[in-house]
C-alpha cells in the first residue's frame, strides 16, 4: 500500500481542531500530486445572504511540510462565485474544469446535513484526473473529521464559535498579518512604515450584556437565552462573514476584526451598540452592551491582548455602560497605565 497515502491519511486523521485539519489535508494533497494551488471554500448564511469565504490557501507544494505561514494566501475573504462553483454548489457532485490548457480545476464538495458546507480546489497538471477517485476518497475523509470537529467548535445556542477555538484563529490571524504586513513594508521608508503599523491592524472586541444577571432574574432563563440568540443574530447581521464571532460562555461575546483603520473599527461598534439599544427584545424589551477593543499586535501573546480588551471592557461596564472604549486610547488618555513589559518574547 501507497506509504505517502497512509501517512496522509494518519496526518488527517490526528487533528484535533479545523484549522490545523484544513492545512493537513491541502498539504498532503498538494504534495501527493504536485499541485499548482490548493484552496478551501466555506459557505456561510448569514441573514439570508448566501457567501463564499475563501478560508485557506496554499500556493506552493514545495514548501507545504514546513508548515511556513507565508505560504497561506492573504486573509480569509469573499469570492465571486462563478459557473463551476455554482454547479458544484447547486449538483453537490465534483466539477472538473480543463478549459485552461495543460491545467484541470477539481471541485469537490463536502456536504452535511444542510448541504454543501465546503468546497474545496485542487488546481495541477491533467494528470492529476487519473486519480480522481483516490482524490474523491481522502476529500471524503477529510469532510468526514471537518463535520465531527467543526461541530465542535460552536457554541450550541448561539452558533458562533466557542472560546475553545479562539487561541488557534487568534494565533492564525496574528500570523498571517505578520506575513502581510512584512511583504508590505518591503521597501517602505519608515514614515510608511509607521503609517501602516497604525493602519493595518486587526482589532480584538470584547461585548458583554449589560446588567444580564437582572434579565435573567426577573424574566427567567429562557428569556436570558432568547436574548443571547437574537444577539448573536445581530451580530452576524452588523458584522463582515470574514470577521470572526464567538461567545465566551455566559454574557460574554468576542469578535476579530479583520484589519481596518481605528476610525472604522469604531464605526462599526458604535452601529452595533445602537443597533443593539434600537431593538425590541422579546419579554424583555431594551437591552444594552458595554464593548472594549484593542489592537491586535504579532509580539503579544493571544491572552495578552485578550486582557487588554477586557480592561477596556471593565472600563466600559465601570463608566456608565452602554459605551465603547479603546485600549490604546484609554492609555493615551491616561486613564489606564500600561504594564511593565519585562524583555522582550517574540512568539512567530
Amino acid at each position: 500500500m501507497n506509504k505517502l497515502l497512509l501517512n496522509t491519511i494518519l496526518a488527517i486523521t490526528s487533528q484535533k481542531e479545523t484549522e490545523s485539519l484544513q492545512r493537513a489535508y491541502l498539504s498532503a494533497a498538494m504534495a501527493l500530486y504536485d499541485l499548482h494551488d490548493a484552496t478551501i471554500y466555506k459557505q456561510i448564511n448569514r441573514a439570508g445572504t448566501v457567501n463564499l469565504v475563501q478560508i485557506i490557501k496554499l500556493k506552493d507544494s514545495e514548501y507545504c511540510a514546513d508548515a511556513s505561514e507565508k505560504y497561506l494566501d492573504e486573509l480569509p475573504k469573499i469570492i465571486a462565485i462563478d459557473a463551476d462553483i455554482q454547479q458544484c454548489l447547486e449538483l453537490e457532485d465534483i466539477v472538473i474544469n480543463e478549459s485552461v490548457p495543460n491545467s484541470v480545476n477539481i471541485l469537490l464538495p463536502i456536504i452535511n446535513a444542510g448541504g454543501v458546507l465546503l468546497i474545496i480546489s485542487l488546481k495541477g497538471d491533467k494528470s492529476i484526473v487519473a486519480s480522481l477517485e483516490a482524490i474523491s476518497y481522502m476529500a471524503q475523509i477529510f469532510g468526514n473529521f471537518f463535520t465531527v470537529i467543526n461541530e465542535g467548535e460552536y457554541d450550541t445556542l448561539t452558533g458562533l464559535y466557542n472560546r475553545r477555538t479562539f487561541d488557534a484563529k487568534l494565533a492564525r490571524m496574528m500570523a498571517i498579518q505578520k506575513s502581510i504586513k512584512h511583504e508590505k513594508w518591503m521597501n517602505k521608508s519608515d514614515i510608511e512604515k509607521r503609517e501602516l503599523e497604525v493602519q493595518a491592524c486587526a482589532w480584538l472586541v470584547t461585548v458583554d450584556i449589560d446588567y444580564f444577571k437582572r434579565v435573567n432574574d426577573q424574566f427567567g432563563h429562557v428569556a436570558g437565552d432568547e436574548v443571547l440568540l437574537r444577539l448573536s443574530q445581530k451580530m452576524k447581521e452588523c458584522f463582515r462573514n470574514t470577521d470572526l464571532l464567538f461567545r465566551f460562555g455566559g454574557e460574554e461575546f468576542v469578535i476579530i476584526l479583520e484589519p481596518i483603520s481605528y476610525a472604522k473599527v469604531w464605526l462599526a461598534l458604535e452601529r452595533f451598540r445602537k443597533m443593539v439599544e434600537d431593538y425590541q427584545f422579546p419579554l424583555v424589551g431594551s437591552v444594552t452592551i458595554s464593548t472594549g477593543f484593542a489592537g491586535i499586535k504579532e509580539q503579544d501573546y493571544p491572552v495578552t491582548i485578550l486582557d487588554y480588551a477586557d480592561k477596556a471592557l471593565y472600563f466600559a461596564k465601570e463608566h456608565g455602560r452602554n459605551c465603547i472604549h479603546s485600549y490604546e486610547q484609554l492609555l493615551d488618555t491616561g486613564q489606564l497605565v500600561a504594564p511593565e513589559i519585562e524583555g522582550s518574547i517574540d512568539l512567530f
